[in-house]
């Protein structure tokens, strides 16, 4: 018996309007709801491609990114003091 390996391709998932293929994740605000939500888009024009819940997203995404935020403001109101 001989076993053959073929080359596989793993699809890139492409922005519909500009064929960037970076993502990321920005809150949105959905009103009449007591549910956090989030869009996907794309990261090189914004387009949304999808919306997830908070839950969705692992807390420690969202709360390491909270902080690495706040400390770049901090750095950069230093800055512009100067």
């Amino acid at each position: 018996m001989r076993l053959e390996i073929k080359e596989v391709n793993i699809m890139t998932q492409l922005c519909p309007k500009c064929g960037c293929s970076k993502f990321q994740l920005q809150d949105i605000d959905v009103e009449n709801t007591n549910y956090g939500f989030m869009s996907i888009q794309c990261n090189g024009c914004g387009y949304p491609i999808g919306v997830t819940t908070v839950e969705n997203v692992p807390a420690a995404l969202v709360k390491y990114g909270k902080k690495i935020l706040d400390k770049l403001d901090s750095i950069e109101s230093k800055l512009n003091q100067k």
